[in-house]
């Protein structure tokens, strides 16, 4: 995979990221957490067996793979569950939280992978990418300054917190997935134990019987999820975390253009200069970055 096709794959996924959390918010209010997490999952797992099979190597069944040792390695149950928590935070800070705050915290993933690639040395030390890093978060704590935790949207600040740390750690351990596994079918594992947890979220909640409309808007954020989830894994592993992680930055962009649209968000002086200086670590974090993996 080329640098260019990595960037094109998690810069389309952030938009397809975007549109999903803003598709999920309209209908936060309609269904329990766990119903929505089970009925997006359900759908995007479909989505997802039918991508894996199309994209299955020729001659191979899917369901008899050629070697099932690299299905059980323990970084891919440790992902399947950082999406879990990635999946159930997000829904409760969309809930609770205006969309580009929660976008806004979110951004602190791709900056905590960064620091956390350098600390573990899966990727060389540079001066310009720790500054960017450091930058970048300071852009995150500029954007959240204002009223973040006010007029009750402290719940939803505290979610998207806790779901930035299990987005880091989710691409962090895409990272270290043994290489022969298909993108395709991890995304599809993923997702299905989102629905999975779903599920057993239910127990403890009174599901309801979704109207049409809404039932259309979760198919669609299941398609927009589904897809962004490929998208990232793909980049995650065909190019160096340095070269792709900056890019998580245009998810500010397609969610406050989002948050316009749909709810007329419009971000203050405080956060137009934390988001300037989110976008100016990420330029500067992509400088000098090496080869990609294969």
């Amino acid at each position: 995979m080329t640098r260019y096709t990595a960037v094109l794959l998690m810069t389309g996924g952030m938009a397809c990221y975007a549109l999903n959390d803003a598709l999920v918010k309209a209908v936060a209010s309609e269904l329990p957490t766990g119903q929505l997490l089970a009925l997006r999952g359900a759908i995007a797992c479909l989505v997802l067996g039918t991508l894996a099979r199309a994209t299955r190597p020729p001659g191979q069944r899917i369901d008899r793979p050629a070697d099932p040792t690299p299905w059980l390695s323990p970084m891919l149950a440790w992902r399947c569950i950082l999406e879990v928590s990635t999946a159930g935070f997000s829904v409760l800070a969309l809930a609770h939280a205006p969309l580009a705050t929660v976008a806004a915290i979110m951004m602190s993933a791709p900056l905590l992978v960064v620091l956390c690639a350098f600390l573990l040395r899966w990727e060389p030390w540079h001066g310009h990418r720790l500054v960017a890093a450091v930058g970048g978060l300071l852009g995150v704590v500029l954007v959240l300054q204002p009223g973040a935790v006010g007029s009750g949207n402290g719940w939803g600040v505290v979610a998207a917190c806790l779901c930035a740390l299990s987005l880091a750690g989710r691409d962090l351990a895409t990272r270290q997935l043994p290489a022969d596994l298909p993108s395709a079918g991890v995304a599809a594992l993923a997702t299905a134990a989102v629905c999975i947890g779903g599920i057993m979220l239910g127990t403890f909640e009174t599901w309801q019987s979704p109207r049409v409309a809404v039932m259309g808007l979760v198919a669609a954020a299941a398609l927009c999820a589904a897809l962004g989830n490929l998208a990232l894994v793909s980049a995650c592993r065909g190019a160096s975390l340095s070269l792709v992680a900056p890019f998580r930055y245009s998810f500010i962009v397609w969610a406050s253009a989002l948050g316009f649209l749909g709810w007329r968000e419009v971000p203050g002086h405080w956060q137009i200069t934390g988001m300037l200086l989110i976008v100016a670590g990420g330029a500067l974090g992509m400088r000098g970055t090496g080869g990609t993996r294969g």
